[in-house]
């Protein structure tokens, strides 16, 4: 017995949306996936997208509705499909794909679960709050339990000495109970990992997409995926916990940002748009504030094209902003530029 007509027809049109994104004619695809996803909010069509044709080929579907959420296209009618076909999302940089978790660790520590803020409170919590931002700090992914039982025992302040495997078990025990979400952490040959398909984590995401930023050749590409970082980068990662693993992850995410963003001002510069160059390092001295090779690079274009003035009003701030925070002077390299403007 075939499928209803109006199904096969639902599913022609899922098909040559994804036929005409495969040739790379991204217009008419995405304005095909907008029919193909109205006709199935109105027909209640998700179980006939499932069957039939797409049987198997949920990795196509998923990818279909990844395009349509990251375009803001019927997104409603995309998450309802996600959500009934169970679809794993497609890779691991999506900023709009329905994860049951979410979690928030630049410049804010915030956890979403179905959209609804998780709050941990009380001491009973603290450790299992610990453990999950030292899996966070390394990564969530395959991390060792020796070593968060090594950060669960310097958090409560025995030093050296790792927690018990025993107490290592309990708070791993009250996250789960706390996240609803068995699967969500995976134990398995002494690693532990967040489930990428359930959950998402700013500061993954923002990291992968400065690696992006650094595997392109197109500057004017390389701008806008960096953009969508800088989107995500609202502050220091974990900002307040002050434990090794914390800042070292800190660290790490702060000198990728700020070494991607100079490498690709530097290739603006050698394409000739410095304008665009420019706009970049004042981008990035509004969240790098004490970057003396931001401000470097800077005086360096405003001298090129004669503009003392602005030369002189960024090269004191900077040294006014140097002594109060640091209680430093800027380094000899922008003295030493600075030198031939001021006489």
């Amino acid at each position: 017995m075939g499928l209803p007509e109006g199904t096969q027809r639902l599913q022609s049109m899922f098909l040559a949306a994804h036929v005409l994104l495969q040739h790379g004619w991204r217009q008419a695809g995405l304005e095909q996936l907008r029919r193909a996803l109205a006709q199935s909010r109105l027909s209640g069509g998700c179980q006939g997208v499932a069957d039939g044709l797409l049987t198997g080929h949920d990795d196509l579907l998923a990818r279909l509705c990844a395009e349509a959420l990251e375009a803001g296209i019927e997104p409603c009618s995309a998450r309802r499909i996600v959500e009934h076909v169970g679809l794993r999302p497609p890779s691991p940089c999506l900023l709009h794909w329905p994860y049951p978790v979410r979690i928030y660790t630049l410049g804010q520590t915030v956890m979403l679960l179905h959209g609804q803020p998780l709050r941990f409170s009380g001491k009973a919590q603290r450790r299992p709050l610990l453990l999950l931002h030292s899996l966070l700090a390394r990564g969530g992914r395959a991390v060792p339990v020796t070593l968060l039982r090594q950060s669960l025992g310097e958090g409560d302040g025995f030093g050296d000495a790792p927690l018990s495997r025993g107490g290592f078990d309990m708070a791993l025990s009250r996250l789960r109970h706390l996240l609803a979400l068995p699967e969500l952490l995976q134990l398995g040959d002494g690693l532990l990992s967040l489930n990428q398909d359930l959950c998402w984590v700013d500061a993954w995401t923002c990291e992968r997409l400065l690696l992006q930023v650094d595997q392109t050749t197109d500057p004017a590409c390389g701008q806008v995926l960096l953009e969508h970082a800088l989107g995500l980068y609202e502050g220091d990662f974990l900002a307040g916990e002050e434990t090794a693993w914390t800042v070292l992850a800190r660290e790490r995410i702060r000198a990728r940002l700020q070494r991607v963003a100079r490498r690709l001002g530097e290739a603006f510069e050698r394409a000739g748009r410095q304008v665009e160059a420019d706009a970049l390092y004042e981008r990035m001295r509004e969240l790098f504030p004490l970057d003396e090779e931001l401000c470097l690079r800077l005086l360096r274009s405003h001298l090129r094209r004669n503009e003392y003035g602005q030369a002189v009003s960024l090269h004191t701030r900077c040294r006014e902003l140097l002594a109060k925070v640091l209680g430093v002077l800027p380094g000899p390299a922008i003295e030493a530029l600075f030198e031939p403007a001021r006489a």
